[in-house]
């Protein structure tokens, strides 16, 4: 159970480094055009 849980938190952490990085990427070309 814990070890499932540590891996929910890494997907999860992960996901959302993924997603700032996509969102980032997003701004950056609304900034060019």
């Amino acid at each position: 159970m814990l070890a499932h849980l540590q891996t929910l938190k890494v997907s999860s952490f992960l996901l959302n480094r993924n997603h700032t990085r996509l969102t980032n990427v997003f701004n950056g070309q609304q900034k060019i055009w």
